[in-house]
């Protein structure tokens, strides 16, 4: 399925990433189109656990929003599927076959969640995985759930290791806790601020580049 010249659910949620990093608003016509497209994928054939199914593009491997590659199958799908859920948070159109996918991927979440190790799944699978479950469940996708954003911060917080977070993808790990309003995520951007500072001293060009100093100016400006 192909919607306003959009066929891969990886690019779907950039752009809705995008637009909400930049403080952008999507005009309301390519939201509901980004929206319908994102809630098309739900329960398709090769969702992670009945969740949203990467498009088929994807499965060469996506990049994250802050340019980290993930390549397994695996990793693909789960993380592409918290990010549909994120995005459609964001979004918050008010359209029932939206809506029904939203509930159908929080069920089959939480089922999933509820069934982890981890007491509240603080951490889920890989450090990829464990933050863009943080940033699902900051947004409010799987409703009011302080007690999963806590211990998804705590996890990392475990990881702790010459200014990053070991597993964790730095960059993406950053742009996580940047978009959280709590003590604790505050103490990690402190920890880290040191390792944003060396960061911010090499210059390249690109997208991701560019989001990546714009994230690390705006750590470093709190």
């Amino acid at each position: 399925m192909k919607q306003d010249g959009v066929s891969s659910l990886a690019e779907a949620v950039d752009q809705v990433n995008e637009a909400a990093f930049f403080g952008r608003v999507l005009p309301e016509p390519k939201g509901l189109d980004l929206a319908a497209f994102i809630a098309s994928r739900q329960g398709k054939p090769r969702a992670y656990r009945r969740m949203f199914a990467p498009s088929e593009q994807d499965w060469q491997g996506i990049r994250l929003f802050t340019g980290e590659e993930v390549t397994t199958r695996a990793a693909i799908a789960h993380i592409l599927s918290e990010e549909s859920m994120r995005a459609l948070a964001l979004l918050d159109v008010h359209d029932s076959s939206v809506r029904a996918a939203m509930e159908s991927g929080r069920e089959a979440a939480l089922g999933f969640l509820g069934a982890a190790p981890e007491e509240v799944a603080g951490k889920y699978c890989c450090g990829q995985c464990s933050a863009a479950l943080l940033r699902a469940s900051s947004s409010g996708a799987y409703g009011l759930r302080e007690d999963r954003v806590a211990a998804g911060i705590e996890a990392i917080r475990k990881h702790r290791r010459d200014g990053r977070w070991g597993i964790y993808p730095f960059y993406y790990t950053l742009l996580a806790l940047s978009e959280i309003e709590t003590d604790e995520a505050h103490q990690e951007l402190g920890y880290a601020r040191p390792a944003c500072e060396r960061a911010l001293k090499g210059r390249r060009e690109g997208r991701f580049h560019e989001r990546r100093r714009a994230l690390l100016e705006r750590v470093l400006a709190r």
